[in-house]
């Protein structure tokens, strides 16, 4: 059983009836202000939220995921005003083109139901260097983009689309040989099920309500779907066997 420890205004992911989903991360979203990412690594070197789990490593892999201010378009005519910095590659350098569909650091992942569709909006994160954006099942690269550094305004922006065709596994996404910046990254059959909720603390107060795109529902609890509780204060704890 891997432990993935919320911090808050906490947040708990509460599933009614609902075992996959279509999934967007959008990182100019207000619910990852702030980095939600935790750019310090956790002792279990893992952190979930959103539906999407972040995963360090190496306790020395600082700055994963951090959230900064970045204005950046693209060709389908979406925008963004914040990225996901990786702040490194998700494959260490010796092993590139030896391993490049097993990522050790610094990448993300999300479990699938099934066949599933995973775009990226991203770009180079190093001005000068070209970086390929990575999706893999954990062994083979199902599909990949390569990034032109240019520090011309949005040259280097690509969208990197992946087909999964397997079973339920889990996909993982990463800058192969070096640091990548991320806008966003959608996912349909994503698997939202949670086995198990706990709450430290039995007398936190709920502050809200939200569902997964980080719009607030309110405060009073939805009958049904998947969505997001915060707390006051109160850490939480989600258990995923």
């Amino acid at each position: 059983m891997k432990k993935l420890l919320f911090s808050v205004a906490a947040a708990v992911l509460v599933a009614f009836g609902v075992n996959a989903a279509d999934m967007t991360w959008n990182f100019s979203d207000a619910i990852w202000a702030g980095g939600h990412g935790q750019t310090t690594p956790t002792n279990d070197l893992v952190y979930g939220w959103n539906g999407l789990t972040l995963n360090w490593g190496d306790i020395n892999n600082v700055n994963f995921m951090a959230i900064t201010a970045n204005n950046a378009s693209f060709s389908d005519g979406t925008s963004f005003t914040m990225r996901a910095q990786t702040n490194g590659g998700g494959v260490a350098a010796a092993a590139v083109g030896v391993s490049d569909g097993t990522p050790t650091q610094r990448f993300l992942s999300i479990q699938v139901s099934g066949p599933s569709t995973v775009k990226i909006w991203g770009k180079s994160g190093s001005s000068g260097v070209d970086r390929a954006i990575v999706v893999s099942d954990g062994t083979n690269v199902i599909g990949s983009g390569l990034s032109d550094g240019s520090s011309t305004l949005d040259v280097g922006n690509i969208i990197v689309t992946a087909n999964y065709t397997g079973a339920a596994g889990t996909l993982y996404i990463y800058g192969l040989e070096g640091a990548v910046n991320l806008y966003q990254i959608t996912a349909t059959n994503v698997n939202t099920a949670i086995n198990d909720v706990k709450v430290d603390n039995p007398n936190c107060k709920v502050t809200g309500y939200f569902n997964l795109l980080g719009q607030n529902l309110g405060n009073d609890a939805p009958e049904k779907g998947v969505y997001i509780v915060t707390y006051d204060n109160c850490a939480a704890e989600k258990f995923v066997k």
